[in-house]
């Protein structure tokens, strides 16, 4: 295979829901252009003000080749606790493959953003491949004009045919105190694994 290089963590954030239960998301990146992960195990970790670990939450997803994507766990329980930082770490060493298989051509064509009574963002997703797709996992930031994240969600779409489009919808339990400025979209087949 050659030299790898290591994944790339942007960032790991932790977004309240309501008390006691957190979202969860790293921004990361794999610098390797020909190199994915089938399995890629890693544990979040979040700590309260005094350093003490108050949760962890273990999970497992894959890693296509030169893509930037979203690590995300839903509503990790800290019972009474305050989470002050977030941490994100791999628990096995990652296994790479070559993968030459073409990325598909997936574009969000449209999006749709409605605060109340709870946050929806709808968004369209064009796949402009002749092949049909399927098994995407698609993540959202919400930003604000700073573009800081202020929220994260994420589903699946379980297929797209050939030049086909499909809708997927990200929701939030309660509205934004201040509205998102912008979103940012993440779309992930799992390539050739």
């Amino acid at each position: 295979i050659g030299a790898t290089k290591n994944l790339i963590i942007t960032w790991t954030k932790f977004f309240k829901l309501k008390d006691g239960k957190y979202d969860v998301a790293s921004l990361a990146e794999n610098p390797n252009l020909f190199l994915g992960l089938t399995s890629l195990k890693y544990k979040f970790k979040l700590y309260d003000d005094k350093n003490i670990l108050i949760a962890v939450r273990a999970g497992e997803t894959f890693v296509n080749p030169g893509e930037q994507y979203v690590i995300f766990e839903n509503a990790i329980d800290t019972g009474f606790r305050v989470p002050k930082r977030a941490f994100i770490e791999f628990t096995a060493d990652p296994v790479w493959k070559r993968v030459e298989d073409e990325r598909p051509k997936l574009v969000v064509s449209k999006k749709i953003f409605n605060n109340e009574p709870f946050p929806r963002l709808t968004v369209e997703i064009s796949n402009s491949s002749f092949f049909s797709v399927e098994n995407i996992y698609a993540a959202v930031l919400l930003l604000d004009e700073n573009k800081s994240v202020k929220g994260v969600s994420t589903t699946k779409i379980d297929f797209i045919e050939g030049e086909g489009t499909r809708q997927a919808v990200f929701t939030w339990p309660d509205p934004f105190f201040e509205e998102p400025d912008s979103s940012e979209i993440f779309l992930r087949p799992s390539i050739a694994f």
